[in-house]
């Protein structure tokens, strides 16, 4: 099988990663607006990956995530125009590239949290019984070092507070498991889960830490 190898959108140029996100003439509205590049001519010859490799090593980290997903809309736009034969204008593909992170980054956005101990430690509670569940594992015991809250869950109480909405949730979720129970554990004993929270405290990305299940 022959495979076209020009430029689908002017059918000048041989159609190179290089000259699909970043060279074709389409794209010379995206490339006025990111100057910070540097010349056209110099990336001449240079492969798209060394090309992306000299980007991050000279942008902050936000310019470098702009660049990305810029990148990601040029391809899109390129797919769409393969296979809907719809060319969407390179000057709105920078404003859909700053709309795009925009709504990312309002939606993943750190924030402080001011909840009170006895709220963490019952999300925390809800959170890990409904993980369990969700990967098919039924925990037949649940350890904390909260005592009142411990207390509250096994007289089966749901306190006029906001802690007891979250009660609510977990004794519905527990009244499913037969053979569930919650116990107090002293705070050395759960020194595991203290360790844990205390990276979380530091760490930027995310992580999941899964324990052996024999």
């Amino acid at each position: 099988m022959k495979m076209a190898t020009v430029c689908p959108i002017y059918f000048r140029k041989d159609e190179t990663s290089m000259h699909a996100l970043w060279h074709c003439s389409s794209l010379r509205n995206v490339r006025a607006v990111l100057s910070s590049v540097g010349q056209e001519k110099f990336w001449d010859g240079v492969s798209f990956l060394d090309f992306v490799l000299s980007c991050k090593e000279k942008m902050e980290f936000m310019e470098f995530e702009l660049f990305c997903v810029m990148w990601w809309h040029i391809w899109q736009r390129r797919n769409q125009m393969l296979h809907s034969f719809v060319l969407l204008p390179d000057s709105e593909i920078y404003d859909r590239t700053v709309g795009f992170l925009a709504e990312f980054r309002s939606a993943t956005k750190r924030f402080e949290s001011f909840f009170s101990p006895e709220i963490i430690e019952a999300m925390a509670i809800l959170r890990g019984l409904r993980l369990a569940l969700e990967n098919g594992l039924v925990p037949m015991i649940l350890e904390s070092d909260a005592l009142d809250l411990v207390n509250k869950i096994r007289s089966q109480t749901v306190p006029s507070s906001e802690v007891g909405v979250i009660i609510h949730d977990i004794l519905i979720l527990l009244g499913n498991l037969d053979l569930s129970s919650i116990r107090f554990v002293s705070r050395l004993a759960n020194k595991v889960a203290h360790c844990l929270a205390k990276l979380a405290l530091k760490f930027l990305g995310e992580f999941v830490c899964w324990k052996t299940v024999l």
